[in-house]
């Protein structure tokens, strides 16, 4: 019963992939998860639009955070926490320095 122990991984992580997972089947579910990386996406686009480095282009920058977030989620859940850190930064940096 490893998934009752205490864990690092943050709800978001199963949220998301029971979400995916659901959404491939299910057009109720497809769409709640459509719906829900589209409210998160327009939260990131004001934020990016207030630095000139990004303004440009904050509507790809936000896609590929939504991706990351996406694939950051489902990544946790099998690798360990150092494991998720590392790919998460790595990913920020290649996003908001390129």
């Amino acid at each position: 019963m490893s998934y009752l122990k205490k864990s690092y991984r943050p709800a978001e992580c199963f949220i998301i992939y029971i979400a995916t997972e659901l959404g491939d089947n299910d057009a109720n579910a497809n769409s709640l998860l459509e719906s829900y990386l589209k409210e998160l996406k327009e939260k990131f686009i004001p934020l990016l639009n207030t630095t000139i480095k990004y303004k440009d282009n904050s509507e790809v920058i936000a896609n590929n955070l939504v991706l990351l977030f996406c694939n950051s989620m489902c990544y946790c859940h099998i690798q360990k926490e150092k494991e998720s850190h590392n790919h998460i930064t790595l990913n920020l940096d290649i996003i908001l320095n390129n």
